[in-house]
């Protein structure tokens, strides 16, 4: 073997190595964005189900006045929130099953992930506001009724209602935040890179 041929495999090797570190590169990057994906559809479902929880709202609001004897402005309001609520949740699952994670740039997707995660604190603040003022305004009106059982009812239901708001907030922030996690760890350079 001559010094041309070692010459010519060498470069063939060199091209070999490169491609398959593009290769590996692009790989790594698809398994990243598959978990994302992954995440993102999870994300989706937690947002669905606000949605058929959001649509009981307006359905129950007549039972508000028929049952509990509060005034019609109270009912108009709670069935309001559960309107906005719905359009809240329709807007950030459209806007979670718009991202194609897969087929977007590194860069771009992870833009579309921190944006997602300021619209959900955006929904968060106006659902907390909204929610805060339907439910100070049955409690003015039940500390005026002074009914035990109204009241036990209203107690429990805001507990259990308060708990479980938390824990779909926390595993909405935890999906969130696994999405942005796997975005970057697919836009972190590879030990190929520093050659």
């Amino acid at each position: 073997m001559n010094i041309d041929e070692l010459k010519t495999q060498w470069q063939e090797l060199r091209l070999r190595v490169d491609k398959l570190e593009d290769n590996n590169a692009r790989l790594a990057h698809q398994l990243a964005a598959g978990k994302a994906v992954n995440y993102k559809q999870q994300l989706a479902k937690t947002f669905q189900r606000g949605i058929v929880v959001s649509c009981v709202l307006p359905i129950l609001a007549p039972l508000v006045v028929t049952v509990l004897n509060f005034p019609l402005w109270i009912a108009i309001c709670y069935a309001l929130f559960g309107v906005i609520m719905v359009c809240g949740n329709i807007w950030i699952r459209n806007y979670i099953m718009k991202a194609d994670y897969m087929s977007l740039p590194v860069l771009q997707a992870l833009e579309n992930a921190i944006n997602l995660k300021f619209r959900m604190r955006r929904l968060r603040i106006l659902s907390v506001t909204i929610g805060s003022g339907v439910i100070l305004s049955m409690l003015v009106e039940i500390i005026y009724k002074t009914d035990t059982a109204i009241t036990t009812g209203f107690v429990v239901g805001l507990v259990i209602g308060t708990i479980l708001g938390i824990i779909k907030w926390r595993e909405q922030s935890r999906l969130s935040r696994q999405i942005i996690e796997e975005l970057r760890n697919a836009d972190r350079p590879t030990l190929s890179d520093f050659d």
